[in-house]
């Protein structure tokens, strides 16, 4: 083939040669080639070479190859443009090359990775480098030298998945000494497999091994008769590839151990299956399922069950409650007197409500009846030592902790991640930042789907919540949201009876027996609950709620209380008198002075608003049954009074 310029065309200027090419010919990395008239795939091979030796930990080299193309230093050493780097024939454009270059690139990508997980640098380089082996002179198409590169591709490619299948033989002999692979493995000239090979079947090893799964990007595991979630999937995992890679020696290829891990642990979560738990929790050597109004027990025969809780049923106490038909609270009084006598010091009459919240927690992978739990106490009064309780029963691995403020802010958007496959979302202590936007909290104790953002993962789509919702705090958030909708969710226990601080008492009285004794109780008293359709104390609590959070509230119940004034859509009271009282009021009580203009904010939301009437300003809706200083005075002196009758 005639490689000369077209006649009467100049052509494009010649491109400068890299280091050690002349235009004549060269030895080139092993090659001898021939430039002619611009041919500059050599040059373009000698650059990539350099380039991909940088790649090693690259997840997609792939990508950063069909990057280095755009690299405007391609242009700068050899004169020219990404769309032309391929070579310049009789003066023009071999037009597309770079294009279908980028092509075959993408097709080798595609064909590799079902096996070994994507080309990394050996493939890469035997790629890149076949084309200047291949004579342009003796191929007279790109056709015919893409051909060759395919068969020598194929090539690599079978000899990868030989040294692959040898390797079954040693898996089991691995397995026995905590390894995924022993021996290193060669491709056919020699070289060590890529790295991504071994990443592959380590991966595959532990599958067998572990019985790996995946559930919602979370790895899981089966270890002596038991499923672990994340971390304690990868505290079991990441020792054995460790060991595997010390085994191995593969740190004389500069393969750094974290991009190994890396490696296999993507394998793990491509390859794993991707496996729908049983909807149960176990509890020891046994099962609980529920149903709408009613729970079932069965044996444990190793299904795959994501919430293992830590304490086991107490199967004498609930067959023998199960027989006699008694309920939750008959259980614990005949049987667990001790029990009973823990939680009515925390809960006073309302005991049973903490030992159903423990048995509403065993209903996994579904949230009937939409409720919160709010446990309040001015502090060392049992809270914390109850919820204490409550994570041993559970675990830690099935419990998190995001706040109730975590629900409504962009702020913390990624806190929410933690509720994912969770059967409890305990948060203590929460603060009295007022609540702005509860969207997300009716959403989560709703069953409603709901998109959660994740660190470094795509956003899940369309997650239906289960962890039920606990929360401790000293004083009610103030909420912006009064609909029904809010308020229903939630039920609040108090804890009013104050102790002495004893730090061995828990130890002491909160025993193993004791916590299987209060989850046996709870499975019994949740299946009351579900039958009656409520829980222990379960009442309206907007009243509560807003006169607790909202002192501006609260002091407009006061004023009813005590007879000093109504609430009247005709009345109207001097906006001046009006908030003098409040002050007067809210210094005698201790609470925080808000300035006039917040207190008109406020009170439009109870439906007293700001009128001028006469040049004077008046707030209508409500009515002073009192003039001003009996008013002040009744409130001084009564005012406390006034709010506990009210309450």
């Amino acid at each position: 083939m005639d490689w000369s310029p077209r006649e009467g065309s100049s052509g494009p200027p010649a491109p400068r040669q890299p280091p050690g090419v002349n235009s004549g010919g060269g030895e080139l990395l092993g090659s001898t080639v021939e430039i002619r008239d611009g041919l500059i795939i050599v040059a373009l091979t000698h650059f990539l070479r350099a380039k991909i030796a940088t790649l090693r930990s690259s997840r997609d080299p792939v990508g950063e190859i069909l990057e280095c193309f755009e690299d405007k230093r391609l242009e700068e050493a050899f004169g020219l443009r990404y769309e032309v780097y391929v070579c310049r024939i009789r003066g023009e454009c071999v037009e597309a090359r770079g294009e279908r270059f980028v092509v075959r690139c993408r097709d080798l990508w595609e064909h590799l990775r079902p096996d070994i997980v994507g080309p990394t640098r050996f493939e890469l380089e035997s790629y890149v480098s076949i084309i200047p082996y291949v004579d342009p002179g003796k191929a007279r198409t790109w056709v015919e030298r893409l051909a060759e590169v395919d068969k020598e591709l194929s090539k690599v490619d079978s000899e990868i998945v030989s040294k692959l299948v040898g390797l079954e033989g040693k898996a089991s002999k691995a397995g026995e000494e905590g390894l995924c692979l022993e021996g290193l493995f060669t491709l056919g000239d020699g070289r060590p497999a890529p790295l991504p090979s071994y990443a592959f079947k380590c991966s595959e090893r532990l599958i067998e091994i572990y019985n790996v799964k995946v559930w919602y990007d979370n790895i899981y595991v089966y270890v002596n008769g038991r499923w672990l979630g994340e971390p304690d999937s990868l505290d079991v995992l990441r020792p054995v590839i460790e060991r595997s890679y010390a085994k191995l020696g593969l740190h004389q290829f500069n393969w750094k151990y974290t991009n190994f891990r890396r490696e296999v642990e993507a394998v793990l979560y491509d390859k794993a299956l991707r496996a729908e738990p049983v909807k149960a929790i176990r509890s020891c050597n046994w099962l609980v399922f529920w149903g709408d109004y009613d729970f079932e027990v069965k044996p444990y025969n190793g299904e795959f069950v994501v919430h293992d809780v830590r304490s086991c049923i107490n199967m004498d106490m609930l067959g023998k409650a199960l027989k006699e038909g008694l309920t939750g609270k008959e259980l614990a009084e005949r049987e667990a007197p001790r029990l009973v006598e823990i939680l009515q010091s925390w809960a006073s009459s309302n005991w049973l409500g903490p030992a159903e919240i423990t048995g509403y927690t065993t209903i996994a992978h579904k949230y009937p009846l939409h409720k919160a739990f709010m446990l309040l106490g001015g502090g060392q009064e049992g809270k914390s030592t109850y919820l204490r309780m409550l994570k041993d029963i559970l675990g830690s691995h099935n419990i998190t902790s995001v706040p109730l403020q975590a629900f409504e802010s962009l702020e913390y958007r990624f806190m929410l991640e933690g509720l994912i496959g969770k059967l409890a979302n305990i948060s203590a202590d929460i603060p009295r930042k007022p609540l702005k936007n509860t969207g997300y909290f009716k959403q989560a104790t709703g069953e409603d789907p709901m998109d959660i953002d994740r660190k470094f993962k795509p956003t899940l789509k369309g997650y239906v919540n289960y962890a039920k919702m606990i929360f401790a705090a000293n004083h009610l958030p103030q909420t912006a949201d009064r609909t029904h909708a809010f308020f229903r969710r939630w039920v609040i226990y108090e804890f009013p009876n104050r102790f002495q601080e004893d730090p061995g008492w828990y130890e002491r009285n909160i025993t193993k027996e004791l916590r299987d004794q209060a989850l046996t109780v709870g499975i019994l008293a949740m299946r009351d609950v579900l039958r009656r359709g409520a829980f222990t104390g379960e009442a309206d609590v907007r009243e509560r709620w807003l006169e607790e959070s909202d002192p501006i509230y609260k002091f407009i119940r006061v004023l009813e209380r005590l007879n000093l004034a109504k609430r009247d859509p005709d009345g109207k009271a001097d906006a001046k008198e009006f908030y003098d009282i409040y002050v007067k009021w809210a210094q005698n009580e201790g609470v925080e002075v808000v300035d006039k203009a917040m207190f008109t904010r406020q009170l439009k939301e109870y439906g007293i608003t700001d009128v001028p009437i006469g040049g004077r300003q008046y707030y209508k809706g409500v009515r002073l049954l009192e003039r001003v200083d009996v008013v002040k005075d009744r409130l001084v002196r009564e005012g406390t009074e006034g709010l506990e009758a009210y309450k």
